[in-house]
């Protein structure tokens, strides 16, 4: 999964003809490939930068870390510790 930091980039398929059409712009602070890494699948589109970007990545792993330290901090904020 990818987020962009700063900048733009155009979101895009590639038509049976050979065409490519645009499916979205984002700009900073969209998520890119969420798809992929929570359904485990192949990407379902291109990503092409307009301008200068800043990108971070987050591989499986890591964003199933963050799930899960996210779910402990909320199970002990709501049912532990009040």
């Amino acid at each position: 999964m990818y987020v962009l930091e700063h900048g733009d980039v155009e979101v895009s398929h590639d038509e049976g003809d050979g065409k490519r059409q645009v499916i979205h712009k984002m700009t900073a602070g969209a998520t890119l490939g969420e798809i992929a890494l929570l359904f485990n699948t192949k990407r379902t589109a291109n990503v092409i930068a307009l301008n200068n970007c800043t990108i971070w990545s987050i591989n499986r792993s890591q964003f199933k870390k963050i799930m899960q330290n996210t779910n402990e901090t909320e199970y002990i904020d709501r049912y532990c510790c009040k």
